[in-house]
């Protein structure tokens, strides 16, 4: 999916907005903590769309599916359309410009605000890479 300009949305984007609500989630956006909420709960599927290099930098959050960007246009009929997807990269931008694009197609996506950053700032859960392509990073132990 093409980038959208920085500041624009479409008008279905403006009717969705609402107040953040009592976690301080809005319909687009979601806190990392709402988020693993949301995960746990089987309320949502996570698609990541960071680059090969970003996902082995930090790991991922347990059951995300890897899209590269660039990829989703191609691979949108393999993404359900029956559940709340969130969609993830490294700081939040390049994921809040995708789930608006496929919100305007139909599906139910928000993003994390702050991205995978956030998601480990807050000590959310991560696990190593479990794509075949990818070989996996050591688990983050709490030593130096």
């Amino acid at each position: 999916m093409p980038p959208r300009p920085a500041g624009s949305s479409t008008p279905k984007m403006e009717a969705e907005r609402r107040e953040p609500d009592a976690e301080g989630d809005t319909a687009e956006a979601l806190s990392a903590e709402r988020a693993r909420v949301l995960i746990a709960g089987g309320e949502a599927k996570v698609i990541d769309i960071r680059s090969v290099e970003e996902w082995r930098a930090v790991g991922n959050i347990p059951g995300a599916r890897r899209v590269p960007e660039d990829e989703l246009d191609s691979r949108l009929d393999a993404i359900p359309k029956d559940q709340r997807l969130i969609v993830v990269c490294v700081d939040g931008g390049r994921s809040a410009d995708v789930a608006a694009q496929l919100r305007d197609r139909g599906f139910d996506a928000a993003s994390i605000e702050g991205g995978m950053e956030a998601w480990e700032d807050e000590k959310q859960p991560l696990q190593p890479s479990e794509d075949p392509d990818i070989p996996a990073r050591p688990a983050r132990t709490g030593t130096g």
